[in-house]
């Protein structure tokens, strides 16, 4: 018999729910004085562990917990590992901009710089086609850390193009990829 979201969920230290759920400022901070261990609860592998299996039930992906599973990605993306790549991979169709966003960036995570070069240049691919800006203007973010506006030169003029036929232009990713286009070169040293 498989077991519920709930019983899953039970696997994850409460005083770690507690942080997970508390999102960021005075509500971590609360928690943090009922419970002044609950970092080292929430680094431990164990916990990690525990939080992706309750990330992998279906049920997880629900609307009603969009906030909380938003947080336990969240949490993965500074350590994120290649394992973890096929729990996470659904959350990026998710219908929650902060979630799909938080997926893309455990990806980006994997792959960033250039761990698979290939693999992070389709992935900005595809957050720059996402329906929504905020994903969209990451992705550009993440064009310019990466290094790679020359690579992906032909691309972003191809998407500004078609930015501009989606009725994209008065958008953040626009602006973005506009200020990356047109960033004047620099001087010939003689």
């Amino acid at each position: 018999m498989e077991k519920t979201l709930s019983e899953i969920l039970e696997a994850v230290p409460a005083e770690a729910r507690e942080f997970l759920a508390a999102g960021d400022g005075l509500g971590r901070a609360a928690v943090l004085q009922r419970h002044p261990d609950v970092r080292e609860t929430v680094a431990k592998d164990e916990t990690r562990t525990a939080i992706l299996a309750w990330l992998a039930h279906e049920d997880a992906s629900a609307a009603a917990n969009t906030s909380f599973a938003t947080r336990c990605l969240q949490y993965l993306v500074p350590k994120a590992a290649p394992h973890e790549a096929r729990v996470v991979r659904r959350y990026l169709m998710h219908g929650s901009v902060p979630a799909r966003t938080a997926a893309y960036e455990i990806f980006i995570t994997l792959y960033f710089p250039d761990k698979n070069r290939e693999a992070l240049l389709m992935l900005l691919y595809n957050m720059m086609l996402d329906p929504e800006d905020a994903v969209r203007a990451q992705g550009v973010r993440f064009v310019e850390r990466a290094g790679a506006v020359e690579e992906l030169r032909p691309f972003l003029r191809q998407w500004r193009a078609r930015a501009f036929q989606w009725g994209w232009r008065e958008t953040s990713a626009y602006e973005l990829v506009e200020r990356l286009l047109f960033v004047p070169d620099p001087p010939e040293i003689a």
